[in-house]
């Protein structure tokens, strides 16, 4: 008989700890092996996290001492398996001939785009079609510039993901949808049905077909006990595949964690209410944060009061009640508009700490990047940049932090990190042995080899490069001026660096980071300044279309739990009308 236990929890609280608990139970007391245990969440960055907290050599020497816990993913016979919910999908029904397939398409990733140009050029040569990152898919359809193609296929895979999309009946759910699509009804179910038939003549899956194919198939995947993370995150069809494993008996245990409060991804057609709806044996409600001070759970709990997500009052395990938590009004829609509060947010703050600047949409990210690059304050995304959407974040990436930090470093005669130096070098546009050494990736190496050697830079205590390093190579510059005009480095770029050396503040790129509230899911910071302001579309949105605002409250606890704490919720800057949650 399968075991279900769930755990329900605010940010912070505790609930990852809580399920490695029951999992550390289980493995010590040999009823199960790594091998029977399957963990699955909903993307790479949980993936990534679940992974991490496995490899802890803490928690692997909980385990009898084992020295290799996860196999990362590669469904072999040892270590326990952590991958996706599409991840595992796919590797079900792959094998199996009744689900026969080529490839796997995933209408946001580039190297599609051509499947889904040849489909529209033979099927449907009236709707443009181009390929959009996702970063820039929802900016673009609030903005009302999203291709018709595109929307067609937002609204295809939407219905998709709620369960729909056999009939035309039900494909005309795709006119309920919060995004609209601008086109005729009658044409769009047309070209969705058309989109099924190709897909299928061309062994084209996406991932929800999968999820269908292993629903239709009735494929469980093997273990013992099953974990899914984040499980407010499921959508009505991956909540059918849920409910097709836990009642198969497959498994002995399943353990299911998440936060209704922390469901986000409505857009997607994820229902948070199934975490409390369905069936468990065990429930345990974690409601005290282990990272937010006092003040900023009250925010938290103030933003989504009234709907219900806990059964008690959240509360802190801190008793720091010194939190700042401050409404700042930023007028005008300048870098120089903006520079008091980042100051503010930046005082004192130690080498080991971080601030996380977050905007609601992509757009807002740009805007405060650029314009912490014009104040001199290096910043790295969230989540790394995509190729469209690299205006102001792209250019912390290698080699500027190398750069900096070896730039920094020097100018005040300290010794200099070998790595960095190699990758410095590697661009420089100098006449130098050393410098052809760091471009061929061999730099370190030699010194390392031949320590002391006149041909190679000298390593002081084995570990460190003398500043002298950059004098030689670049025949005694004056200032670090100097050196950045010797680097084979685009303008924009030299003078984001040029910028960072001449401000006061000594920070690295990855003290301040920059992405939407949705980037920042699952992370956390010290310090987090909120741009909660909102443009004329999604205030309108907000005001008039049902089930926005408890969306958007879900969206900002998420955004308010990011930090630990000090908290600054900053409104007005560059134009846009007040977030009504926080007036």
């Amino acid at each position: 008989m399968t075991r279900v236990t769930r755990i329900v929890g605010m940010a912070g609280s505790g609930k990852s700890t809580e399920c490695n608990q029951r999992l550390l139970e289980l493995l010590n007391d040999d009823e199960v092996e790594p091998s029977d245990i399957l963990i699955t969440a909903f993307n790479r960055a949980n993936i990534h996290d679940i992974i991490a907290r496995w490899e802890d050599p803490d928690l692997v020497e909980a385990v009898h001492g084992l020295e290799w816990v996860v196999d990362k993913g590669q469904f072999d016979d040892e270590g326990i398996t952590v991958r996706t919910f599409n991840s595992i999908c796919y590797n079900l029904v792959r094998e199996d001939k009744e689900f026969h397939f080529d490839r796997l398409v995933v209408m946001d990733r580039e190297s599609d785009e051509e499947i889904f140009q040849q489909f529209f050029d033979e099927c449907a040569p009236r709707f443009e079609y181009r390929y959009v990152p996702p970063s820039q898919a929802d900016d673009a359809a609030d903005r009302g510039s999203l291709p018709v193609a595109n929307q067609i296929l937002r609204a295809y895979n939407y219905l998709r993901a709620l369960g729909y999309g056999d009939t035309p009946e039900e494909y005309r759910v795709y006119s309920r949808m919060e995004t609209q699509v601008a086109a005729p009804e009658s044409r769009v179910i047309e070209v969705m049905q058309q989109w099924d038939v190709w897909k299928e003549s061309n062994g084209i899956v996406q991932h929800d077909d999968c999820v269908r194919g292993a629903i239709e198939l009735e494929k469980t995947p093997s273990g013992k006990v099953l974990v899914i993370d984040e499980f407010q995150d499921l959508s009505p069809l991956q909540y059918r595949l849920y409910k097709l494993w836990r009642d198969s008996q497959q498994f002995d245990h399943i353990i299911i964690a998440g936060d209704e409060a922390q469901a986000i991804y409505g857009f997607r057609g994820t229902r948070g209410r199934y975490l409390r709806e369905t069936y468990c044996d065990e429930s345990i409600e974690l409601t005290k944060s282990w990272r937010c001070a006092p003040k900023i759970v009250e925010k938290a709990q103030e933003v989504i009061a009234g709907y219900g997500y806990f059964d008690e009052t959240l509360s802190s395990h801190g008793d720091d009640s010194d939190a700042i938590e401050e409404k700042v009004e930023v007028a005008g829609k300048t870098a120089e508009d903006l520079r008091p509060v980042v100051e503010e947010v930046l005082t004192d703050l130690g080498h080991d700490s971080s601030v996380m600047i977050l905007g609601r949409t992509n757009l807002d990210v740009q805007r405060v990047a650029k314009a912490l690059n014009e104040l001199g304050y290096p910043n790295q995304p969230i989540v790394p940049a995509d190729g469209e959407r690299k205006r102001g974040l792209w250019y912390w990436e290698a080699p500027a932090p190398e750069v900096l930090h070896t730039l920094r470093r020097w100018r005040e005669g300290e010794q200099l990190y070998p790595p960095y130096v190699e990758v410095l070098l590697s661009i420089a546009d100098v006449d130098h042995a050393w410098v052809d050494h760091a471009v061929a990736g061999k730099l370190t190496k030699y010194s390392k080899a031949d320590e002391g050697y006149h041909d190679y830079p000298v390593l002081l205590d084995r570990i460190m490069y003398s500043p002298d390093v950059m004098d030689e190579v670049f025949d005694f510059p004056e200032s670090t001026e100097s050196v950045l005009n010797c680097l084979r480095l685009d303008d924009a770029r030299r003078e984001v660096l040029r910028r960072a050396l001449d401000s006061e503040h000594d920070i690295r790129p990855d003290q301040i980071r920059v992405g939407t509230i949705h980037s920042a899911k699952g992370q956390e910071s010290s310090r987090v300044l909120l741009l909660a302001g909102y443009a004329y579309r999604q205030a309108e949105r907000y005001r008039y279309e049902p089930g926005v605002e408890e969306e958007e409250r879900r969206l900002y606890h998420v955004a308010v739990t990011r930090a630990a704490d000090q908290l600054y919720i900053v409104t007005g800057w560059n134009g846009s009308e007040p977030c009504p949650i926080f007036l």
